[in-house]
């Protein structure tokens, strides 16, 4: 089936030896021998977009842990991130980048369904502002 595909270019190949079939949103995963992981992972919206459990797989795999180890530490990051935030303090990961917390101002905002002003409240919002490191990546 893979064959065919290819020949059909139908099936295209990345840098990260992952291949897309883009008609049928399916990413399949190769491994660094080349050889098939019997894995298919169903991909919604966007190919560019990487969700939770897909960066779970790709880190499981590229460092051959189990993937129930891989999410609780990645569930204990985020959760580590997220009470610093609510306490009030910033998080710095050099060469990443920092997370912090941002005040919003109040505002006037319109209902879209009615088209009625509404007053928001002022609140507080998480901030990501990118490490030299990962810019430098990036570009």
């Amino acid at each position: 089936m893979i064959c065919k595909l290819i020949r059909e270019k139908r099936l295209y190949f990345n840098k990260n030896f992952e291949f897309y079939i883009k008609q049928l949103k399916i990413l399949i995963l190769f491994n660094k021998r080349s050889k098939l992981i019997p894995m298919l992972i169903f991909i919604r919206g966007d190919l560019n977009k990487v969700n939770k459990s897909q960066l779970i797989s790709k880190i499981a795999l590229d460092y051959s842990i189990p993937k129930t180890v891989v999410g609780r530490v990645l569930n204990a990051f985020t959760g580590s991130i997220s009470s610093a935030l609510k306490s009030g303090d910033d998080v710095v990961i050099i060469g990443f980048g920092t997370f912090s917390v941002r005040n919003r101002a109040a505002r006037i905002g319109r209902n879209p369904q009615t088209g009625q002003e509404i007053s928001i409240p002022a609140g507080k919002i998480p901030g990501f502002r990118a490490g030299k490191t990962l810019k430098n990546a990036i570009n």
